[in-house]
């Protein structure tokens, strides 16, 4: 291949060092056009459930150091065992049923592995601070003040008891994520810098 597009600057490094094979960004993408948002409540959104990939109970332990009403998506190969405890897991759900529901949470954690990022810039678009590892793009450049290292689960429950009691914070992390998510990943800019890179690799 000539090209391998990726998402995150962790992927590029592998490909590139895996490959030898020119890599570049391709910025995850939402078309926001008919988004439905309800009014925020005291609740945590989980990134995930509890398998490897998605360390839900990372995001759960972070969670329940601040609220008690927790949900999470019905994400792959979740284990019964989950069901148990009190957690409403959403039930498989189209992406503007999922976008309505997530923007009733006041705050989102999401300690997972790296992948598209989709859920850190949902929770961007709608001004839901999210803690986060920097693993993610769309973590570290729409949520810099609360993007963590893997690993740090302490600095993880320190930012989420900073979130419920500064509210000042909440509201800069708030805007922020917001106006990052404005800077770069509206698709007007996708639309740009896509075009921009497809005249260069088309000469």
């Amino acid at each position: 291949m000539d090209l391998i597009f990726c998402h995150n600057d962790i992927d590029k490094k592998y490909y590139e060092g895996f490959t030898g094979v020119r890599c570049e960004f391709l910025p995850t993408l939402m078309i926001t056009d008919f988004i439905e948002t309800e009014e925020k409540t005291e609740s945590a959104m989980l990134g995930g459930n509890f398998v490897s990939i998605y360390r839900g109970f990372d995001d759960y332990v972070v969670a329940k150091e601040i609220v008690d009403t927790i949900s999470a998506p019905t994400t792959g190969r979740m284990k019964k065992e989950e069901t148990n405890l009190d957690i409403n897991h959403l039930p498989w759900v189209n992406w503007l049923d999922w976008m309505k529901e997530l923007s009733k949470h006041k705050y989102a954690i999401h300690l997972g592995e790296a992948g598209a990022g989709t859920f850190n810039l949902n929770c961007a678009y709608l001004g839901i601070p999210c803690i986060g590892y920097d693993t993610f793009n769309t973590q570290k450049m729409c949520h810099p003040s609360t993007t963590i290292q893997v690993g740090e689960l302490m600095r993880a429950r320190e930012l989420a008891h900073q979130l419920k009691n500064d509210k000042e914070f909440y509201k800069q992390c708030s805007m922020t994520a917001q106006s990052m998510y404005d800077a770069y990943f509206i698709e007007e800019v996708f639309k740009k810098n896509m075009f921009k890179l497809i005249k260069e690799i088309c000469r």
